[in-house]
This record gives structure tokens, C-alpha cells and sequence, in this order.
């Protein structure tokens, strides 16, 4: 009697977890979908600068990481051919590779190519993530955050750097001067007022 209910809890609780696994997965294929959708509107080049910059020092430099973008893009990462992605999946790989790296404290590329390997193997990115041992909800939020960047790039604020490159200000011309005034003429005084 009480392996039976130990074994329905058990099971009412994975029931329980697997709608919210599904609706984070829904969530990540979504944002997935507007990554495209910017992608098509805004062109490659800006999107592939937006994710190497957004994952600069996970995967190196910003040219480092731009190159891991270009490799996944092109289906060879690593010399090994794992088949073309869409710009909606590689954010999805590097923000989840970003999370397994920070959870199980591995470089950020083997993270990365552990991931692959599992998407190779037609494992869905809940699954990837639910046997990594982290949740999606962050790494949803995060490619939120990083496509709501994209469509709507912050306004360009002027570094130090920049300011310190000013040109000089120039000199205020010199002021005409002013004509004199004529002298007025002395007061006569009235005779009867003292």
C-alpha cells in the first residue's frame, strides 16, 4: 500500500512538471521564432553582431564568439558537420550553453558541443536542458530580453572616450564696441528753486 502511494505521488509530480516543461519549451520555440523575424527584418550582419556581443566572454572575444555564431550557421562547428541552424536556434544553443557552463562549471565551448551532441540526437531543448539539471525559465527570459534588445537597440551614448575627442570650442568673436555715448548737456538750474 504505500509503494503504491509512493509511487502515484511520484508520478503525479512528474505529471505535474511536464506541462511546465512544455510551456517553457513553447516559450523557447517562440522566441526562437523572433530571432528569425528579426533576423529577416533587420539582416544577418546585425543579428550575428547582436549575439556576439550578448555572449562576448562566454566564448571569448567578441571575434571569437562571432566566429562560434558563423560555425554554427554554416553547420561545422569544430570541424564537424552537425547540419545548418537558424539564428533562432543558435541563440537558443549558446544562451543554453551559457546556463550549463555557469550550472556545471565546464568552458562554456564543451558546453556547447555537449549540447549539440544531444540536439544531434534529437533531443528537443526542454529535454537538453531537464538532463542538464537547470530549468528554461531563465534562459527564456534571457532570449526575452536579448531579442527586445534587438528589435529596439538602445540610442548610442557618447563614451568617455568619445567625449574626450571633442573638437574644441571655438572663440566667441569679439564684441563691438560700443560707440560713446554723446555728453549731455549740463542741467541749467531754475532760478526759484533752491
Amino acid at each position: 500500500m504505500f509503494r503504491q502511494l509512493v509511487s502515484a505521488s511520484l508520478c503525479a509530480s512528474c505529471l505535474a512538471i511536464t506541462p511546465v516543461l512544455a510551456s517553457d519549451a513553447t516559450d523557447l520555440s517562440r522566441e526562437a521564432r523572433r530571432t528569425d523575424q528579426i533576423t529577416a527584418a533587420k539582416g544577418q550582419q546585425q543579428v550575428v553582431d547582436r549575439l556576439a556581443t550578448t555572449f562576448t566572454g562566454t566564448f571569448g572575444t567578441t571575434e571569437e564568439t562571432r566566429a562560434v555564431v558563423t560555425s554554427l550557421r554554416d553547420g561545422t562547428r569544430q570541424g564537424k558537420r552537425s547540419g545548418t541552424m537558424g539564428y533562432g536556434e543558435i541563440h537558443i544553443a549558446l544562451a543554453l550553453a551559457q546556463e550549463y557552463s555557469a550550472e556545471r562549471g565546464v568552458p562554456a565551448d564543451v558546453a556547447l558541443d555537449r549540447i549539440l551532441a544531444q540536439r544531434i540526437e534529437g533531443k528537443g531543448w526542454g529535454r537538453i536542458a531537464q538532463d542538464a539539471g537547470f530549468k528554461l525559465g531563465p534562459v527564456v527570459s534571457r532570449l526575452r530580453s536579448d531579442n527586445a534588445r534587438m528589435e529596439h537597440p538602445a540610442p548610442h551614448r557618447v563614451t568617455q572616450a568619445e567625449r574626450a575627442v571633442r573638437p574644441e570650442r571655438m572663440e566667441k568673436p569679439d564684441r563691438p564696441e560700443k560707440p560713446e555715448r554723446p555728453m549731455r548737456p549740463e542741467r541749467f538750474e531754475r532760478h526759484g528753486k533752491s
